[in-house]
């Protein structure tokens, strides 16, 4: 271990790095690294993503920098809190595109078509990969017309959908993880009022977005250790390499490829592979900057831990205005919640769930299946408690979200479960 150099700098995991935090020290030798100065800030979320696929923690100047620390004065960072961000989203007056879409049938009636959604999607991206490989070109109005099913039923209640893309195991495979991106996307989309029609667009372009990573060496995709900086600008090909693969699809439009080709765009100028800034970037690569940021930090890899949906939900807001278009970010938000589906919670009362359903209006009180009781034991019958209507448990106690959890918390494995609502 490093011996801290001078009284302002302090070790911090890089799980709990943020933008504008002054890195010092690393817990390896620079060299082994591919960051070229000793010592640096952290201006942008790929710094972060780096450092955390690099070490497990640094240490970082106070005096040049954020703190981890919550009170004095000077570069003092403090953590978004939930209220924070449910005020944030309520004083603003968030505009919609469109219609202004409410649920139409609950949660279990729109389950069956849900799995039929997540199947025609499962079916369509083993064409899509079997096509591409074959060299043969895609025609974007089939990619779209499966999608539909998946739209439609994320029209009339995104919940099922969400539970499925959300709620994952300790390892993601290829064809999960497009799907989950689709799904967001299409949340999204809802979210803003997009037209039926541009949120099939919207599903479609984060299917497609990285089709450009098949072309990746195996080794590269197959890597457990570090990345050294000659295979991160491989890597980066990626967004060429699918524009490439796609340039002969048939009905192909700008819109989705607009998410191919800007997904790894940021709103401070700071990304690739143009450099563009602001509302340069067109607004479906904004969105797929954030659905794709979003859905990589929650997805375990082989070279990173995920991140639980919830501290994704909080990372996203803070990197608003500097990675994220902010409007684009709140909206996001709001259609994930800020406790996102698929996120563990410890109640008031002790008890462990996970969160299966968003309350659109009361947004800190979401559903929850409770999985452990208060003395971390399982819950046989997984019981649902609507935290917008129930306030206290059955002794009587305060019942509400206390603090969320990491992804295996209590060496809980959400996909081993057998979920009633949810055949994963």
């Amino acid at each position: 271990m490093l011996a801290l150099q001078k009284a302002s700098e302090q070790q911090i995991q890089t799980s709990d790095l943020k933008i504008g935090m002054y890195v010092a020290h690393l817990d390896r030798p620079w060299v082994e690294t591919p960051f070229m100065f000793q010592g640096f800030l952290i201006t942008n979320v790929e710094d972060i993503t780096q450092l955390q696929q690099h070490c497990q923690y640094v240490y970082i100047d106070t005096e040049q920098g954020k703190t981890i620390s919550s009170s004095g004065s000077g570069n003092v960072y403090q953590q978004p809190t939930p209220s924070d961000i449910n005020q944030s989203i309520t004083e603003h007056r968030l505009t919609h595109q469109g219609h202004l879409y409410a649920n139409e049938v609950s949660s279990e009636e729109e389950m069956a078509n849900a799995k039929r959604a997540r199947d025609e999607t499962y079916r369509l991206i083993a064409t899509v990969d079997s096509e591409l490989k074959q060299g043969h070109s895609l025609k974007l109005g089939l990619v779209k017309d499966s999608l539909i099913p998946l739209v439609q039923s994320i029209i009339r209640n995104p919940d099922p959908l969400m539970q499925m893309a959300m709620i994952k195991g300790n390892k993601v495979e290829e064809r999960r993880d497009v799907f989950d991106a689709a799904v967001l996307a299409a949340v999204t989309g809802r979210q803003l009022g997009f037209k039926e029609q541009d949120i099939q667009e919207l599903a479609a372009g984060a299917l497609l977005y990285d089709i450009g990573m098949r072309k990746m060496p195996p080794m590269l995709l197959d890597k457990n250790g570090k990345f050294r900086t000659q295979e991160i600008d491989i890597i980066k090909k990626h967004v060429v390499l699918g524009l490439d693969s796609l340039k002969n699809t048939h009905g192909m439009n700008g819109k989705v490829l607009s998410m191919i080709r800007h997904h790894h765009e940021r709103y401070d100028g700071s990304g690739y592979p143009a450099g563009l800034k602001g509302e340069s970037i067109p607004v479906f690569g904004r969105i797929a900057a954030i659905v794709d940021c979003f859905n990589a930090i929650t997805t375990p890899r082989k070279y990173a831990n995920a991140m639980s949906p919830y501290k994704a939900a909080m990372n996203l807001y803070e990197w608003r205005n500097t990675d994220f278009d902010p409007v684009l970010v709140e909206h996001f938000i709001q259609a994930v919640g800020i406790y996102p589906i698929g996120t563990l919670v410890e109640l008031s009362n002790g008890c462990v769930g996970v969160i299966i359903s968003q309350n659109k209006k009361r947004r800190l009180n979401p559903t929850v299946s409770l999985l452990l009781d208060q003395h971390k034991q399982p819950q046989p019958d997984n019981k649902v408690i609507d935290l917008s209507c129930t306030s206290k448990d059955s002794t009587a106690q305060e019942l509400s979200i206390n603090n969320a959890l990491e992804p295996g918390a209590y060496d809980i494995d959400l996909a081993s479960f057998s979920w009633p609502f949810v055949d994963l």
